[in-house]
């Protein structure tokens, strides 16, 4: 799909792109973070397709459930196992789907100049990235942080060492019988990220 056009309409970029660089002038508002969880076909940036991202605001140590977001992903062709995956994440969810340009228009809509928050979040970034080149747009400008470092820093430990999103739900006590699910995952990091940002004494 010659998508030039998204770049050249009237000589001008696209106002959802405009209005998400715009938003960065604004800094009038609390510092908002958003925790998102992006759930893919495959581990292969340029081979699996994002199926769903989902996220949610966390405003002054609060998680702010109204403002939320879920947009699953139309997808052209799934292998078996993409299929079952596909399945389990939708978890009987009775969500409309949108192809990928339109999912990231709304993803960049709701998460406008937010500091984006995940559990070791490079991959799903690289993802969106991904999708954002596909549309011959740039990358996301978003600061980031990772709820994997956040506890490295925490415990005094290496670089090196991972600690999984279970294992960080079990040390805090989190319940997981919604994991792996887009908004589960994402409530569930959330939560963690409020905890860590008390013991490290962030202002979230």
């Amino acid at each position: 799909m010659n998508l030039n056009w998204l770049n050249s309409i009237n000589g001008n970029i696209p106002k959802f792109w405009e209005d998400y660089l715009a938003s960065f002038s604004n800094t009038s508002k609390p510092l908002r973070f958003v925790v998102f969880d992006c759930k893919t076909t495959g581990k292969n940036i340029e081979e699996d397709n994002m199926i769903s991202l989902s996220a949610v605001s966390v405003i002054e140590n609060q998680i702010k459930i109204q403002d939320s977001f879920m947009v699953f992903i139309k997808q052209d062709e799934l292998d078996n196992e993409a299929k079952a995956t596909r399945k389990i994440l939708r978890n009987n969810i009775d969500e409309e789907e949108f192809i990928e340009i339109e999912a990231i228009i709304q993803f960049l809509g709701f998460i406008k100049n937010a500091i984006l928050v995940a559990h070791q979040p490079n991959f799903a970034i690289d993802m969106i990235n991904e999708a954002l080149t596909r549309m011959d747009l740039g990358t996301l400008k978003n600061e980031y942080m990772d709820i994997n470092i956040m506890y490295q820093k925490l415990q005094h430990l290496s670089s090196a060492q991972t600690t999984s999103l279970d294992e960080l739900c079990d040390k805090y006590k989190i319940d997981k019988a919604n994991r792996f699910t887009p908004h589960g995952d994402t409530f569930i990091m959330a939560k963690l990220f409020i905890i860590l940002c008390k013991k490290l004494k962030i202002n979230s």
